[in-house]
């Protein structure tokens, strides 16, 4: 998988490349639930989302609870089975108790080459 433009949520990919999802929590109860192409579940600490790259672009939602009144983070890791780039990013709190953060993700499978990557 390759990041587009340097940019974290926008990922280009193989088809049927398999990608894993990363979640780990500091000061803050575990709780992450996600929206990948119209299905959703939660993301435990100890157990990551796998999926395959099947469609042209796929996307994926991630909510995160904060527990704490502050200083809560969540670190996000997002690997390819075929190696070079990696996704990375650290959700830091920004609200009181009970707070919530989404980030959204977009990954685009190529189908032979990088035409059409400049259009996302």
């Amino acid at each position: 998988m390759k990041l587009i433009q340097n940019d974290p949520f926008l990922v280009l990919g193989q088809p049927s490349e398999k990608i894993t999802v990363e979640i780990s929590s500091t000061y803050t109860n575990h709780n992450v639930v996600y929206t990948l192409n119209e299905m959703s579940g939660s993301i435990s600490a100890d157990v990551p989302l796998v999926f395959t790259l099947t469609k042209e672009k796929t996307e994926l939602d991630l909510m995160f609870h904060f527990s704490k009144q502050q200083g809560g983070a969540y670190e996000v890791q997002i690997n390819g089975a075929r190696g070079s780039d990696h996704s990375h990013y650290v959700l830091k709190q920004s609200g009181g108790i009970d707070s919530q953060g989404i980030l959204k993700y977009v990954f685009i499978s190529e189908l032979g080459g990088d035409e059409g990557k400049d259009d996302y």
